[in-house]
């Protein structure tokens, strides 16, 4: 059976044989197109540490409320290995996020392995920049060597970015930043958080208790 004659018989299983012909041939046929489509590009964000070396009251990943863990080795390269199957190696972007994720010892064999399943595409890390200075020289070489981009989200503390870009040079490190380094600016964003899973804000669950 092809399919097409697949798809056609669950849809008109599924929908009302009362339905008008053209109705029904309608849905099929969005039916195919969604199937048809592909997903152009995936894109992975992996936690290597759940808590931070900062504590910021607005944190949306929960860091500061998060025991010290750190993933695990093994368990990222069983992953990586599956997912690379999965999708012929073909990913788009990893971040590789916290958390922040230089605090995990092992952050330079996280690079190698994302780098060894994934050839190509952008890998990067995301980090609040503080222990970028503290890092060695092979941590360095190891961006430079995999290919690897520093996301560094900009916060109101005290970081050296002319000894980071200085670095960036040198080792022809690809840096991006989320924030303005010249206006560090203290920032709160506020995101409701929808713990009831009604897809509601908030400030509508009075109303959606007057139906319950």
């Amino acid at each position: 059976m092809s399919v097409k004659s697949n798809v056609e018989s669950f849809f008109l299983g599924f929908l009302s044989s009362n339905l008008p012909k053209w109705n029904r041939l309608y849905l099929l046929k969005i039916s195919e197109k969604i199937r048809l489509k592909q997903r152009k590009y995936l894109r992975l964000d992996v936690h290597l540490a759940d808590h931070c070396n900062l504590n910021c009251k607005g944190c949306e990943h929960l860091s500061p409320l998060a025991e010290e863990k750190f993933l695990s080795l093994e368990i990222f390269e069983r992953d990586c290995r599956r997912i690379s199957e999965l999708t012929s190696r073909h990913i788009k972007e990893i971040s590789l996020l916290g958390g922040e994720p230089l605090l995990h010892p092992k952050i330079i064999d996280f690079i190698e392995i994302a780098r060894k399943y994934f050839k190509k595409g952008k890998i990067q890390i995301a980090t609040n920049g503080i222990l970028l200075l503290k890092q060695s020289d092979l941590f360095w070489e190891t961006l430079k060597k995999n290919d690897i981009r520093l996301c560094i989200t900009v916060y109101s503390i005290k970081i050296d970015h002319v000894k980071i870009n200085q670095l960036r040079k040198k080792y022809n490190i690809e840096i991006i930043y989320w924030g303005n380094i010249k206006q560090m600016n203290k920032v709160w964003e506020k995101m409701p958080i929808d713990i009831h899973g009604t897809g509601l804000n908030p400030s509508q669950y009075t109303k959606l208790s007057n139906f319950t």
